[in-house]
């Protein structure tokens, strides 16, 4: 419940600023390239799932504007294998709800470049494995994982013309996506940390007015 009135709160707080001001309002969508940051399992590799959602943009002089966002994001890991003569598939799908709150500077008219914090609520995690092509097994493994994500966010949008526009963004996990930071070990001498953050390379496309 905390985690649900900080997200609200949260929320709340970016479109009331921005309803105070004039605005543009837009949807977008696109896709994701999602993977975790850490120590690395062999097979280990990106992901691909979706994005889409709402934004509201403030713009506060003709260089800078301002514009949370509230966004639905399918992020997670797969990991490729082949043992014993099998082929393993293992996805961990992550849905989340971000709340991306970034600063535009256009250098020039029609381009813009963003930075500014993220915070995720994650809705749903699930992971399903697959031998040989065929499902084997399939859990719900939401409760393994941290409810809140943080990231920083980074990005360029190109605007076009009527409203339309294409950005890429990439956000970085500044926190775990949960709480086993174990010792990884290999003929007894420490090797690594699994410190699992998430890592999100974003390509959308959307209109605003």
């Amino acid at each position: 419940m905390k985690a649900h009135i900080q997200v609200f709160v949260f929320t709340l707080i970016s479109i009331a600023v921005a309803e105070a001001q004039e605005n543009r309002i837009g949807v977008k969508g696109g896709i994701n390239f999602a993977n975790f940051t850490g120590y690395q399992q062999i097979g280990q590799q990106a992901k691909i799932g979706i994005n889409a959602g709402l934004l509201y943009e403030l713009r506060l002089n003709d260089k800078i504007s301002f514009q949370p966002e509230v966004l639905y994001s399918s992020q997670g890991t797969e990991y490729r294998i082949n043992e014993n003569q099998f082929k393993i598939f293992r996805k961990t799908n992550f849905s989340y709800i971000n709340v991306p709150v970034v600063f535009r500077y256009y250098p020039i008219e029609f381009i813009s470049l963003e930075v500014g914090p993220q915070i995720g609520y994650l809705i749903e995690a699930n992971e399903k494995i697959d031998v040989d092509g065929e499902s084997v097994s399939k859990a719900i493994i939401t409760d393994d994982y941290k409810t809140l994500d943080f990231s920083a966010v980074f990005g360029l949008t190109a605007h076009l013309k009527m409203g339309l526009f294409i950005s890429g963004r990439y956000n970085l996990g500044l926190s775990l996506v949960d709480d086993k930071s174990f010792i990884v070990r290999e003929e007894n001498k420490i090797i690594s940390v699994m410190d699992r953050k998430n890592s999100v390379f974003q390509i959308s496309v959307g209109y605003s007015l």
